[in-house]
């Protein structure tokens, strides 16, 4: 799913709609905003208790490494796990 597509919100949504649109649809946020993702995330986190997981990706990661990195997460791990938390991928 990516922000503006069909069932998701528009491109251009602030940055607490679509963490509220993540928590309430379960999802984890892919992305490279480390400049105002973090903020809201505690934001929301301090409001609500709670917080969708988010994965920030590393400008210079190449697409072959998030996927692996994903992959590996996926793996490993289930969506429950990444609940309330912020990591970085990659993540060595």
């Amino acid at each position: 799913m990516r922000i503006g597509n069909h069932d998701a919100p528009p491109i251009g949504s602030t940055d607490p709609d679509i963490l509220v649109w993540l928590d309430q649809e379960d999802y984890i946020l892919i992305t490279q905003d480390r400049s105002t993702i973090p903020g809201h995330w505690a934001d929301y986190f301090a409001k609500e208790g709670h917080a969708p997981g988010v994965f920030y990706v590393h400008r210079k990661a190449t697409l072959g490494q998030i996927i692996e990195e994903l992959y590996l997460i996926w793996m490993v791990s289930s969506a429950e796990e990444h609940k309330n938390c912020q990591l970085s991928i990659p993540l060595k």
